[in-house]
């Protein structure tokens, strides 16, 4: 990751792929509190932006910390990280965010336009869903792979229209889709 924060260095890059430009955060690690390296990272990411600006026409951002997912295993990223990146996100019009910290899978409704995926579903520390997620009025999808056992994953495709998202089991068996 040549290319990433030179603050944080090998913790985030980009990259254009057909007509997406991919962001990757490193979002938090295990212990979120307030961290003057979450002000670099939306920094880099704002500036990063803006000089691709007209070389995209969708913008995805992958991290490690969903913004949106579990509020009982991480109240942490709802205080100090949420206000920061999902700000930033807003202002420069991310179409996608995916993460998977909290070992789980949701899916909200467009937030100011970005649409946010836990797509956590892999490893061995599967979560029960906080019920306040299927109640927020945020989350259009929510799957509890603890007493349910699955892993998934995700295929974006590039249509005409926007981008469409699959989400599918190590099987095959499509879980989601929008």
């Amino acid at each position: 990751p040549a290319n990433g924060c030179t603050q944080l260095p090998n913790s985030s890059y980009w990259y254009i792929y057909r007509d997406v430009l991919f962001i990757h955060l490193d979002c938090g690690d295990s212990n979120t509190t307030r961290s003057p390296k979450y002000d670099a990272e939306v920094e880099w990411f704002k500036e990063t932006v803006d000089s691709l600006q007209g070389k995209y026409k969708y913008l995805v951002v992958l991290g490690h910390k969903s913004m949106y997912g579990s509020y009982r295993e991480d109240s942490g990223v709802v205080k100090y990280m949420q206000p920061l990146f999902a700000t930033a996100f807003k202002e420069k019009k991310v179409d996608l965010v995916i993460s998977g910290h909290d070992h789980m899978y949701s899916r909200t409704k467009s937030i100011d336009g970005t649409r946010y995926l836990d797509l956590g579903s892999s490893g061995n520390k599967a979560r029960v869903p906080d019920e306040r997620l299927r109640t927020d009025g945020l989350h259009e999808k929510v799957i509890d792979f603890k007493t349910n056992p699955d892993c998934a994953g995700a295929i974006v495709t590039v249509t005409s229209k926007g981008l469409e998202v699959e989400v599918r089991n190590a099987d095959g068996r499509i879980l989601d889709r929008f």
